[in-house]
Order: C-alpha cells, then structure tokens, then sequence
C-alpha cells in the first residue's frame, strides 16, 4: 500500500514599512530552483515541488510515496520531510520580503489590494478574464500552464454565470446592521 501527503504552502510578501502582509504573485516565480534538485535526481531526492492553482501557492510532497510495510515504521519519517520541505523553501525565501505560510486560506483574500504586486479584479464581460471575478484577478491564476485559468474559465462557462461563494461577515460594533454589500457587477449585485 503506498500513501502520501501533500503540503500547500502560501508564499505572502510583508511590506514592514506599511505594515502589510498581501499574496506575493511571485512564488510560482521559485518552482523552478525548488526543483532543480529533484531533476538532477529524480529516483533519489526526497522532495517534489509543484504549481498550484494560485501564483502564490506552492505544493510539495514527499520524493516517493511512503509505503506501508506493515509496522507503521515508515510514519516516523514523515514529520522529518515535513519539516525537510519546509526548510527548502525557507531557505530559498531567505533575504527577500516573503515568508511561506500553511493557512487553509488567506485572511485578506479578495479585500482591497491583497496580492503584490497589485492587480484589480475584471469582472467586465468585455475583459474576457477566466473568472471574471469581483473580487479575484486573473493574475492570481498561475500562469506556467493553461490548464487553470482554462478549467475556471470551462467551470464559469457550464455553469453561465460566475462561481459565488459568499462568506459570513464578522458582525462586531462596527458593523453596519442591516450590513449591505454594493457592487457594480450585476451578477455580484444578485448574489450580495
């Protein structure tokens, strides 16, 4: 029985200056030093490293799939790759202003200005985007492969209209009640 894991690591650029943190665009911009090893000795190197959907993420896994051999031993060695990974890209990260972080989602995707560089959100049908977005820009897709902006573009298109996923919004004292959502879009008007 073979088995793995697989990590999805978000690499975020820090502005110490604003004291921001936003999405660095960048990371896909990494993949190919990351690999660079594992190309030079593909049945010996411990680790892997692959693009993700996002031009901020990046995905490793284990060299070669743990295989179960029927005394659990070979969990002992997971946390160590784990741990191997993480390093790897640390150490890549070293000197600039990114760091890598395993959060199941950004806390500013979609506000404002959350990627650095900085691009906008084209939700215009005149802008031909793959996700036509109100709050995502295309140039968060990551550009190595057509498969990924093709497969948003494919996903909006079956479905005629654009993917809405609406998340709660945090009510403290500052909240506006009722809380309205405006936008332009008329799509994003229908779902708000």
């Amino acid at each position: 029985l073979k088995w793995g894991d697989e990590i999805e690591y978000t690499v975020v650029y820090f502005d110490r200056e604003r004291k921001e943190a936003r999405l660095y665009l960048s990371g896909c911009d990494f993949l190919d030093e990351l690999q660079a090893e594992e190309k030079r000795s593909p049945d010996s190197h411990p680790t892997t490293w692959r693009p993700e959907y996002s031009s901020y993420m990046l995905e490793s896994t284990p060299g070669k799939p743990w295989v179960f051999v029927g005394d659990l031993s070979e969990f002992n060695d997971v946390e160590p790759n784990m741990k191997l990974r993480r390093d790897e890209i640390t150490k890549l990260l070293e000197g600039t202003n990114a760091s890598c972080l395993t959060v199941t989602t950004f806390p500013r995707l979609g506000c404002p200005k959350f990627t650095e560089p900085h691009f906008s959100p084209t939700p215009q049908p005149e802008a031909d985007g793959a996700s036509r977005s109100v709050f995502y820009p295309d140039e968060c897709i990551f550009p190595g492969h057509p498969r990924f902006k093709t497969l948003t573009r494919n996903i909006r298109c079956r479905r005629e209209s654009k993917v809405a996923i609406n998340v709660p919004i945090f009510r403290d004292v500052n909240t506006p009640s009722p809380f309205k959502e405006t936008f332009d879009d008329p799509e994003a008007k229908a779902e708000a």
